[in-house]
């Protein structure tokens, strides 16, 4: 917000050395000493001015102006309302008054102060700026930018008003305006660190996560201080995998504001990514520590203790979040999914379900409850949930990946062949859906294409993953089915070395 900076008004002079004898004379002579510093003498002398000609309009705008500036908002409000009633003077004093109505708390009256000043001079850049910002608080950033946009027009060199009307481009999701206007904010004046900042923000939004980065550390280098630039710079660190940069930042940023729960979280969920699951927890704690009431902060600390293979401390966790956010779904679907782990499907359903509530067009709350009616042999459910998922999401194959399973464990091989087919017509990298058609293929005798989908599924998973076992059973047996014994054996040799020891099939394997 700009000052009450306007100029002081005159009154016909008075020659020097002379004691003043009109209003007018004191007038001047407030001028006088108010350019010199003596602020008491100035209000003396307007106050005289005053009481010689109460209906001196000058006087009492200019007494307005040194009021406000020895800090007197409400006095200076009186004085320049009675300039104005007299009517001298309106866009200055109007103006003048916005000021000092933003200053006591009165941003409607501002408002309309600064409107006024508008309409009496329509060439008052800084009118045109105030205005923006309340415009910028009230959400209405479009008229914010309009006046923005006058204000620059009026003072091209003024970079508080680029810099504000990229914030409001910002907020209305014109993130390549913001940063333009940011870089001329930034031409203007260099060495602006929340300018850095907040372009670097915008070209994370716009997927430049190298320009964030190249922001962040200049607003960084200009304020070391600067915690919320470590925080978005961060950001744009794990948007790069470098998670253990972002964890550095995060620190750095936790330790210039040890306060801040929602940081300890962020490092938490980095910490979490690089496999430092103990440090995760440890974060989440601390944060719960700060804020027992952040819900977030519960549900992550419960999938890292699920993570952990602590299910029952996860299930306690995701169950604190359900109760301080009752609409919080990713904390029931994961408490769904804990459940699930622990063999107790009744209770993955019902929070599968109640996931589905919230959510009614979430297709993957469909494909959770699925599984789960899977695991408790509920078959019909599962193909139903798994219909509605493919109906919702007409671009995933996952549910006909599983309801292609299903199918087939109920014997409907035509079915499971035509999900897999499905299934990989939608996604043909996804070695799940291989694997799927695979044991279809097995199933109705169709040795070749069983051991050609498998091997399609190890090659896409070629490393430790459990799932290898299954696909390397398939393999070997669709070969051997097609009387390709010799086939089989090298099969089973070359990927048999890669299965997974912990994987039930191994034992078969070997």
């Amino acid at each position: 917000m700009w000052t009450a900076a306007l100029l002081l008004l005159a009154s016909p002079a008075v020659a020097w050395g002379q004691v003043p004898q009109t209003g007018s004379d004191y007038v001047n002579r407030g001028n006088t000493r108010f350019e010199a510093g003596d602020i008491d003498g100035a209000l003396a002398d307007y106050t005289e001015a005053i009481e010689l000609n109460a209906s001196d309009s000058i006087a009492y705008y200019n007494r307005g102006i040194a009021r406000g500036r020895q800090g007197d908002h409400t006095r200076a409000i009186a004085d320049y309302t009675r300039a104005i009633q007299i009517g001298g003077h309106y866009a200055n004093a109007y103006y003048n008054r916005g000021v000092h109505r933003e200053q006591t708390g009165d941003p409607d009256g501002a408002f309309a102060d600064y409107t006024q000043a508008i309409a009496y001079d329509a060439n008052l850049e800084a009118a045109y700026y105030n205005r923006g910002h309340i415009q910028q608080a009230r959400g209405n950033n479009s008229a914010a930018i309009a006046d923005f946009t006058r204000s620059v027009e009026l003072d091209p060199n003024d970079s508080n008003a680029y810099f504000n009307r990229a914030y409001s481009k910002a907020a209305l999701g014109d993130h390549q305006g913001a940063i333009a206007d940011y870089t001329q904010s930034l031409r203007l004046n260099p060495r602006d660190a929340m300018a850095f900042n907040n372009r670097g923000r915008q070209k994370r939004l716009v997927g430049d996560p190298d320009g964030a980065i190249a922001d962040l550390t200049e607003a960084i280098e200009i304020d070391p201080t600067y915690k919320y630039a470590y925080g978005n710079r961060a950001r744009a660190r794990e948007d790069q995998g470098e998670y253990d940069k972002a964890i550095a930042d995060f620190t750095k940023a936790i330790a210039l504001n040890a306060g801040d729960s929602s940081l300890l979280v962020e490092r938490g969920y980095a910490r979490g990514r690089t496999g430092d699951h103990a440090g995760a927890i440890a974060d989440y704690t601390a944060a719960i520590a700060i804020g027992p009431r952040y819900a977030v902060a519960y549900n992550n600390r419960g999938d890292q203790r699920r993570i952990t293979h602590d299910l029952a401390g996860a299930v306690a966790d995701f169950t604190t979040a359900i109760g301080l956010d009752s609409t919080y779904a990713l904390a029931r679907r994961n408490r769904g999914m804990a459940h699930s782990d622990r063999k107790e499907y009744a209770a993955a359903v019902a929070d599968f379900m109640a996931v589905i509530r919230l959510q009614p067009s979430d297709s993957w709350a469909y494909i959770d409850l699925g599984r789960a009616r899977q695991w408790q042999d509920d078959l019909d459910g599962a193909i139903a949930a798994f219909t509605t998922a493919a109906r919702l999401d007409t671009s995933d194959g996952t549910p006909y990946v599983d309801r292609s399973v299903v199918r087939g464990t109920k014997g409907d091989l035509a079915g499971a062949l035509a999900d897999g087919d499905t299934a990989l017509a939608r996604d043909p990298k996804d070695p799940f859906g291989y694997e799927a058609r695979s044991y279809t293929h097995l199933a109705l005798r169709q040795g070749d294409a069983a051991s050609a989908d498998a091997l399609a599924s190890l090659r896409m998973r070629d490393g430790r993953d459990p799932h290898l076992a299954y696909g390397i059973l398939v393999g070997y047996l669709g070969l051997r089915q097609a009387r390709k014994t010799a086939d089989a054996a090298t099969f089973l040799a070359t990927w048999g070395a890669k299965a997974d020891s912990t994987a039930w099939p191994y034992p078969v394997i070997q």
